[in-house]
């Protein structure tokens, strides 16, 4: 059985955007910068079509890389 790809529709983004911006935001100590990296993160998850089993670990890793 194959893990689920990421959703390809705004349910995806409306359901972890919160989350990941105040994850990044206590990294970043920068609301703006935060709000950038989030959106590049998401934009990442869109472009990059992987197979994800848990959202939040794989966000948290994308948005460090971002």
């Amino acid at each position: 059985m194959t893990p689920p790809s990421i959703p390809k529709n705004g349910f995806f983004f409306t359901e972890h955007y919160q989350w990941l911006l105040g994850h990044v935001r206590g990294n970043l100590n920068c609301r703006m910068d935060a709000e950038d990296t989030a959106a590049e993160t998401f934009y990442l998850a869109e472009t990059l079509r992987v197979q994800v089993r848990h959202y939040g670990p794989w966000l948290t890793l994308v948005s460090a890389r971002a």
